[in-house]
């Protein structure tokens, strides 16, 4: 399969209905999250483009069409006409795009949508079987199921099959700034995380993109034998400690390279180990469980107060990981080893401690930042990361255990 381009979703409906517009939001933000370049007419058409030949292009153009159809879209002749009908012809006529209609308020099943649409879209759902049919209602889909749908078309557009030609495949993570140029996968949060401000993001937020990660794991896996993938991590810490624990190497995958700030680092084996200090902190209290709290800072931005101030209640113990030399380059191609020692450290003083949670406060290198993530399958517990803002720190995701 070439995947030297980007994969492409085309989002078609209605602009009369400001619930259809809010779903179509949220479904767009869930497909760009399972790495597709997608095309939606309010922020996709340049000034000036001609209209009906920019979305013919980009129909064509697309590996999936996601029409979400109500009466609203029903009544809509560009949607009807110019896109629908034409999606699905360049369907029959050459098995691209696969079009996978969301289905809204025009009926329960797929005999009653064919029965009320068939005179307006010539289209039979009853023997293509394609088409999800979304509960009624009048409200905007529940966010759960715009994720559902966008990992349909996500499986649609992959099918089991051999991977990549190149035999790796190619990931651009962006959650901050603006909007990225595309990378055969481009996992796109930068409306929900990035934009012109740098904004820390929420946990349902972080918790909606680590859910979109998992799926375009499991579609990737499932698609060809080939389990190795080049990250390019332009994005919050955050995000690269969930693309490497989701592409960690227990669960079949081998990270090959991460490229960072132009540049390519390859994993090899380290030659000097750079120097860390590892500071514990056990205080007096003694019982088995609770909170290991660990920061992490390398860069450094000196951020004990504010990790004093995020920690809400005292942990059972600490842990601050420092470099010795503040002053030294880091070396990109030490970053596994590094990764490597603190999470052997974090992992040993855990065990000891029988701790059930790992709260993580870190400031690094995003590619090493990807690297520790890789490695936090092995600690034993679940781990809540908190992203840096403001000199602040802010909850931002719980790993699983």
């Amino acid at each position: 399969m070439d995947l030297d381009g980007p994969l492409r979703a085309f989002a078609s409906y209605s602009w009369t209905s400001t619930d259809d517009v809010t779903s179509v939001t949220d479904l767009v933000a869930e497909l760009r999250m399972r790495a597709f370049a997608t095309f939606r007419d309010r922020d996709s058409l340049r000034p000036g483009a001609g209209i009906e030949a920019s979305v013919h292009r980009q129909l064509a153009a697309s590996d999936v069409v996601v029409p979400y159809l109500t009466p609203y879209a029903l009544a809509s002749d560009p949607v009807v006409e110019m896109e629908f009908r034409t999606a699905a012809g360049l369907q029959r006529d050459h098995g691209r795009p696969r079009l996978m209609p969301i289905l809204r308020n025009l009926g329960d099943d797929h005999a009653t949508v064919t029965a009320a649409t068939y005179e307006r879209l010539r289209y039979d759902f009853r023997a293509r079987w394609t088409g999800q049919i979304a509960p009624a209602g009048d409200s905007p889909l529940p966010r759960e199921l715009t994720a559902r749908y966008a990992a349909d078309a996500l499986r649609a557009a992959l099918p089991e099959g051999a991977g990549p030609d190149s035999g790796r495949w190619r990931l651009m993570l962006a959650t901050r700034g603006d909007r990225p140029a595309p990378w055969p996968l481009t996992v796109d949060a930068t409306e929900l995380l990035g934009g012109d401000s740098q904004r820390p993001g929420d946990t349902e937020t972080w918790q909606r993109l680590f859910a979109a990660l998992c799926d375009l794991k499991t579609t990737l896996t499932r698609h060809g034998h080939r389990r190795d993938i080049e990250i390019c991590a332009a994005c919050h810490l955050t995000a690269a400690i969930a693309a490497g624990y989701v592409f960690r190497g227990p669960t079949g995958w081998r990270i090959g390279a991460i490229t960072a700030d132009g540049g390519v680092i390859r994993r090899s084996p380290s030659l000097i180990e750079q120097g860390l200090e590892f500071i514990p902190d056990f205080g007096a209290y003694t019982a088995a469980g609770g909170v290991l709290a660990v920061d992490i800072d390398l860069v450094p931005r000196h951020i004990e107060r504010a990790v004093v101030r995020a920690l809400r209640e005292p942990p059972r113990a600490r842990l601050s990981v420092r470099r010795c030399d503040t002053g030294a380059h880091m070396d990109p191609r030490q970053f596994g080893t590094i990764a490597g020692a603190i999470a052997a450290r974090i992992k040993h003083m855990r065990s000891e401690l029988r701790a059930t949670r790992i709260d993580l406060f870190l400031t690094a290198p995003a590619p090493l930042a990807l690297l520790l993530g890789a490695e936090f399958g092995a600690v034993g517990c679940p781990v809540r990361l908190h992203e840096h803002h403001d000199d602040e720190y802010v909850r931002s995701l719980d790993l699983p255990g």
